[in-house]
């Protein structure tokens, strides 16, 4: 279980998504944190050092919570089928029902935030970006090939170019 310090941490984090979403980080003050996170100023530095270190977290949090969840959705596939094409329909359903049985869209998506407002960030937050793209893909060009490799396609077709491909019609559809 996570200390009480972790935990407020991941609450401030969660908190403050949808406010960044909804107004951008440039447009969100370190008041308008303060304010949501329902601490002081000092308990909210005691968390992060300054707004850079907390939208470092932010995306990172982001980025990691996402990757979970597909790669949960990855291994659910493989235990139900040991058919690349069924596992990829599957892992693809998964994310289709995930999206489906949200009460309320998504707000947006970090990774489009931070880049509309690509000069508030340093170029770490960019590549930081940038990897986990990559590594989101790698999961769905992972899929491709093994189906592919199984089924030939009719007409030549590249893993990697489908797995990018569908990461952007994906993310596309959160980009308010």
């Amino acid at each position: 279980m996570a200390d009480k310090g972790t935990q407020t941490r991941e609450r401030i984090l969660a908190n403050a998504e949808p406010l960044i979403l909804r107004q951008g980080f440039a447009g969100t003050s370190l008041g308008d944190l303060v304010e949501i996170s329902g601490l002081t100023k000092g308990a909210f530095f005691h968390h992060f050092k300054d707004k850079a270190d907390f939208a470092r977290a932010l995306v990172e949090r982001y980025a990691r919570n996402d990757y979970e969840m597909f790669e949960r959705f990855a291994r659910e596939a493989e235990a139900e089928s040991d058919d690349p094409l069924q596992q990829t329909m599957s892992f693809l359903k998964k994310f289709e029902d995930f999206i489906e049985g949200l009460r309320e869209p998504l707000a947006g998506c970090v990774f489009a935030a931070y880049t509309y407002e690509s000069l508030q960030f340093d170029r770490g937050i960019h590549g930081y970006i940038a990897q986990s793209l990559r590594l989101w893909s790698a999961i769905y060009e992972k899929k491709f090939e093994a189906a592919a490799a199984r089924y030939k396609p009719a007409m030549p077709v590249n893993a990697r170019d489908l797995a990018e491909t569908i990461m952007a019609i994906i993310e596309g559809g959160f980009v308010p």
